[in-house]
């Protein structure tokens, strides 16, 4: 798949997004600071990390370029 528009772009910058996510709540810590802050912040999700991973990961599903 060829990622060159701009849905497709922010598509990989969800899934990129979503994989930083994962890798938090396994308890992998970033520099660039909370994941899960950001995408709730972004994306205006509430609940907990897994929680927020969850309906997040359905808003990628359905921006999922075809």
């Amino acid at each position: 798949m060829v990622i060159d528009t701009p849905e497709g772009i922010k598509w990989f910058r969800m899934r990129a997004q979503l994989s930083a996510l994962k890798l938090e709540i396994a308890g992998l810590k970033s520099r660039a600071g909370s994941y899960y802050a950001a995408i709730k912040r972004e994306y205006g999700l509430t609940g907990t990390k897994q929680e927020v991973y969850d309906q997040f990961q359905r808003m990628v599903e359905a921006a999922r370029p075809s």
